[in-house]
């Protein structure tokens, strides 16, 4: 039919008309073939077109013209067409399918090499299914397939040491010099390659079922990229390193950030497309916004999910979706336009059956309803899972940040100060997670210190002071107005008035200029109770009204509803 030739953009048009209108009557073994390949050349694509669908269809017509026991008379085309198939099925949601079309690679396939895909494809769809055992030990096989010894246990002093080693190593590293490094080259690197991409992937899965093994996995990917020259998985290697070290508190973060960008660069240094996602979610997600402003890091969440879902990484695309959210509602987003973006991922997920996302998406829908109007049912895809469900080992953190958070803003102290003790007794609680809960957790605690004025209690506020002022030094924009704001509480609360009402101007200002219009307002509102505290109650009104519009902008229905309460005591 095309004698070999590819049809290029011609292809779809072609290939249907074939399908269409040869009636199998009078089609050849050797025209079917031939035909088969050209269903598979148009599924090929409708990938690089993003329509996994019909992809799946072309390759489905393809499947059904090969002949029986097509693995021994054409074992490359088997190989491509299930290959194929699984990667499409996946990207349409249809995980059994994948699963199946997977499985009857890894039976067939005639060695590791011919497998790989099928295997990364596979951990991809147990992460889905909350099967984090499976998908770490499907990495651990592969690797060791692959003649690679994995590192499977690592005592603190050796990580010590690991950690100081591999920083050491990249912290004086420029593009030029990283670009300069290369490998042997031919099969090697191919299979250097393929270690790194598993490493990557098996450095997520980790977490969840082996945490102690994810420094010495990342600290291993910069040593493969250091030895054996640099590909865009050691760019992935080296940010998934910057990531695991910059939550545990220990290291400088200045350090860490310039490593990470240096990461990126590398990274566009490659046609890397089918790994941005995936970079772009632990970048930008757990490193980037220690230095950047919270926006700009939540607009690359949202382009790594769109690029993840045009390429059929959905896995990547729904944790960059996780964290586009999680960074929106910490940095003050409209809270509606949330809602509605947590809706449309949560249709998705669903729809991919991705129970790990879905998981997250439905607690930042609990925070979310809760600081509109007191929380309200969820409209669509049923109802969110119950407390008891999402109160896992791997979800405690999550869960307690926003418990303390939904009880901060409900106005109930006690309650969120009991969330935020859970939450920084959890081993290994993320530093971001902390730097935000502190600020909130020392603004809740002058509303403690009326009833209970303990050493322990007004130390809080002073310790929450230092921490965010170390923040602060790494990105004014993302801490500064916190600093401000715990400043003039601790003014008013000590009776220095002057100082107070500074600070709370500072602390307005500096919200407005971060556009943080939740902290924007939630400065006007604590202003507004000094004034009201010391007698002042014209200037109270003017900070509760200004308190009402940010709250309004930010469209907290509850918080707006309160404020209103406070004016129309003050006679407004």
């Amino acid at each position: 039919v095309s004698k070999g030739k590819s049809l290029g953009e011609a292809v779809l048009p072609v290939v249907d008309q074939i399908n269409r209108g040869l009636k199998p009557a009078l089609r050849t073994p050797e025209m079917c073939i031939e035909i088969s390949e050209l269903n598979l050349e148009a599924g090929l694509k409708c990938c690089e077109l993003s329509d996994y669908s019909t992809a799946n269809t072309y390759l489905k017509n393809a499947l059904s013209l090969l002949p029986k026991n097509p693995w021994k008379s054409h074992y490359n085309l088997s190989l491509q067409l299930y290959c194929l198939l699984a990667k499409s099925a996946y990207s349409c949601g249809n995980g059994e399918k994948a699963y199946e079309a997977v499985q009857v690679i890894l039976k067939e396939g005639r060695c590791v090499e011919d497998k790989l895909d099928a295997y990364f494809l596979l951990v991809n769809i147990f992460q889905a299914r909350e099967e984090a055992e499976n998908a770490y030990l499907t990495c651990l096989e592969v690797l060791t397939e692959l003649g690679e010894n994995a590192p499977e246990y690592c005592d603190g002093k050796d990580n010590a040491e690991m950690m100081e080693q591999t920083t050491k190593s990249l912290e004086s590293k420029t593009l030029e010099d990283m670009m300069a490094i290369t490998g042997d080259g031919g099969e090697s690197a191919a299979r250097s390659e393929s270690i790194m991409k598993f490493y990557s992937f098996m450095s997520i899965v980790a977490f969840f079922v082996k945490p102690d093994v994810v420094l010495p996995i990342c600290c291993r990917m910069v040593e493969l990229s250091l030895t054996h020259g640099v590909t865009k998985f050691s760019a992935m290697g080296v940010i998934h390193y910057v990531s695991n070290i910059v939550q545990s508190g220990t290291n400088d973060i200045t350090v860490l950030c310039k490593i990470g960008k240096l990461a990126i660069a590398l990274l566009n240094q490659f046609e890397s497309s089918d790994i941005l996602a995936r970079s772009y979610f632990v970048y930008y997600g757990f490193v980037a916004h220690y230095t950047d402003p919270i926006q700009s890091c939540d607009d690359m969440l949202e382009k790594g999910f769109q690029n993840g879902m045009s390429n059929g990484d959905t896995f990547s695309a729904f944790f960059c979706a996780n964290h586009h959210i999680r960074l929106s509602l910490i940095g003050g987003a409209n809270l509606q336009s949330l809602l509605r973006d947590t809706d449309y991922y949560l249709n998705i997920v669903g729809q991919h059956d991705n129970t790990v996302s879905k998981r997250y998406f439905l607690i930042f829908r609990e925070t979310i309803s809760t600081l509109i109007n007191k929380g309200s049912p969820r409209k669509g895809n049923g109802e969110a899972e119950s407390n008891e469900t999402l109160c896992n080992i791997r979800h405690s953190e999550t869960v307690n940040f926003h418990k303390a958070l939904q009880s901060f803003w409900l106005g109930y102290a006690e309650r969120s100060h009991h969330y935020v003790t859970k939450l920084l007794q959890i081993s290994g609680c993320g530093r971001h997670h902390r730097y935000i809960i502190t600020f909130y957790h020392g603004v809740a605690s002058f509303s403690l210190l009326k009833r209970q004025r303990t050493s322990k209690l007004r130390q809080i506020p002073k310790e929450a002071i230092a921490t965010l002022k170390t923040a602060a030094q790494y990105s004014k924009w993302n801490y500064g107005n916190k600093v401000y704001l715990l400043e003039a509480e601790l003014a008013s609360y000590e009776g220095r008035n002057e100082e107070a009402k500074s600070s709370y101007a500072a602390a307005i200002l500096a919200s407005r200029s971060s556009k943080f219009i939740h902290e924007q307002g939630l400065a006007c509102e604590l202003a507004g109770f000094h004034y009201k505290k010391i007698g002042d109650s014209r200037r109270a009104w003017g900070f509760f009204n200004q308190a009402k519009l940010c709250y309004a902008e930010w469209g907290s229905e509850m918080k707006v509803e309160s404020i209103a309460q406070q004016l129309s005591m003050l006679g407004g």
